[in-house]
This record gives C-alpha cells, sequence and structure tokens, in this order.
C-alpha cells in the first residue's frame, strides 16, 4: 500500500505513514480528544449573540464537532427566541396602536 500523501509505501496494516505522519485507511485524522460540549458560558455568548454562534459553527466543524454542534444548536435557539419575541412585541404594540385610531 501507498500513502495517499507522499506516495511512500507503507504496511498494509498500518495506521499511519511512517515517513510523513499522516494517517491512512480512512481515518478522520487527527482530532483532539478534548471534544466536549460547548461550555455554559460559551452557550450563553452563542445564545445571546447568534452570529458568534454560527460562526463557531463553521470554524469548528471539522475539528471539534460535538463543540461546533452545539455552538449552532444555541445560535438557533437565540435567533428564534428573538424572532418570536420581536413577532410578539410587534402584535401587542400593533393592537394597541389600532384601539387609538
Amino acid at each position: 500500500m501507498y500513502c495517499k500523501n507522499c506516495g511512500a509505501e507503507i504496511d498494509d496494516n498500518a495506521v499511519i505513514c511512517v515517513k510523513c505522519g499522516v494517517p491512512v485507511r480512512g481515518n478522520k485524522g487527527h482530532i483532539d480528544q478534548d471534544d466536549e460540549g460547548a461550555s455554559g458560558g460559551l452557550s450563553l455568548v452563542c445564545f445571546f449573540f447568534p452570529l458568534i454562534g454560527l460562526i463557531l459553527y463553521c470554524v469548528w466543524n471539522n475539528d471539534y464537532p460535538t463543540k461546533s454542534s452545539d455552538c449552532g444548536k444555541f445560535a438557533l435557539y437565540g435567533f428564534l427566541t428573538a424572532f418570536i419575541g420581536s413577532l410578539l412585541l410587534f402584535g401587542c404594540t400593533a393592537s394597541q396602536v389600532s384601539q387609538y385610531l
């Protein structure tokens, strides 16, 4: 078998290339073992600032899949909460203004 990265001949049972160190055999590569869910503070930031959560989701998607998924979820929850809240506020305000017309 040959390494897809450097072309060196490697053992058929090899997990990484001994020449360049790149994982072989469909391994996803190096993923940190510290991929835990988003912390409470990070979740709150993503909830109150959904754009930051969306950016973190896009940036961390390959390296930290669990953390990026949590950031994306909280960003979505924050956006939906703000959207529904603004609709309710607009609806209540519009109904009060129409009483005076």
